[in-house]
């Protein structure tokens, strides 16, 4: 089993502007993510890792959003 934080993309423990950037270089093909990433950068729940992932990630980051677990 491997065991993921929804928003915490890179496995540092912590949701973080850093979390957002890799969505976003993934996205446009700079960098590869495991399917453990892929599933923790999915915080909207549509399926797919995309920019709006990537924007409510930093939207809980400065308190705008709340992402549930």
């Amino acid at each position: 089993y491997t065991i993921v934080k929804l928003g915490d993309v890179n496995g540092d423990g912590k949701m973080t502007p850093a979390d957002s950037t890799v969505i976003l270089r993934a996205y446009v093909g700079l960098d590869e993510v495991t399917s453990a990433e892929k599933t923790s950068a999915d915080t909207n729940g549509d399926g797919k890792m995309t920019p709006a992932d990537s924007t409510l990630i930093l939207r809980a980051y400065v308190g705008l959003d709340n992402i549930e677990i």
